[in-house]
């Protein structure tokens, strides 16, 4: 007897399909073979998961579908990279707030640098991820394998920007009054009353 059909259309175990669908963003595709019984946790011969190719989408859908399955979001590649460093390098904001609300650990490192996904964020610069990390618990002191932290990567960038967007929260200063880049955020950005400026 040859294999069956389930294993002629996704394979053994449904992992290669599975990781081929999410990196198309294929949700028709990644429904039929998780209902065929592809295994949503497996991964490649290199750790990637098909929720970890899902990360790098701007759209969470794929990352949500894959999570609803029982995607593990702390299953990282065999070099220590996780789903959520993906989508924070990208900012990806909305698959990191999908990450998140699902445990995927904030302060998880990377086997080359010792790095986190804040790190990841703060290096390309995406500030909205670098905000949604932090108040996610990731830890702005947390150091590299050479001693960085994410603000030492990027002194009065962009974990600057997120603290200053806190605050202005904390203190009722329209958001858009914060600098971005710890750029100059303009004369009218201090605490004040809601709906004075």
């Amino acid at each position: 007897n040859g294999p069956s059909a389930k294993q002629v259309v996704a394979g053994a175990d449904g992992t290669a399909a599975l990781v081929w669908a999410a990196t198309r963003n294929d949700l028709a595709m990644a429904d039929l073979l998780l209902r065929a019984g592809a295994n949503v946790k497996a991964a490649n011969e290199f750790g990637a998961t098909a929720l970890y190719a899902a990360a790098a989408h701007a759209d969470p859908a794929m990352a949500a579908q894959l999570l609803a399955a029982g995607a593990d979001p702390n299953t990282p590649l065999t070099s220590g990279e996780t789903p959520l460093m993906e989508a924070a390098r990208r900012g990806n904001l909305a698959t990191v707030r999908a990450l998140l609300a699902s445990k995927a650990n904030t302060n998880a490192r990377e086997s080359n640098g010792g790095q986190t996904a804040l790190m990841w964020a703060v290096s390309q610069r995406q500030s909205a991820a670098v905000q949604a990390l932090i108040e996610g618990g990731a830890d702005v002191h947390a150091g590299s394998k050479t001693g960085f932290t994410a603000t030492g990567m990027n002194p009065g960038g962009s974990i600057r920007d997120s603290r200053a967007r806190i605050e202005a929260e904390r203190a009722d200063v329209p958001p858009e009054c914060c600098g971005v880049w710890g750029e100059p955020a303009g004369p009218f950005c201090y605490p004040m009353q809601r709906g004075t400026r």
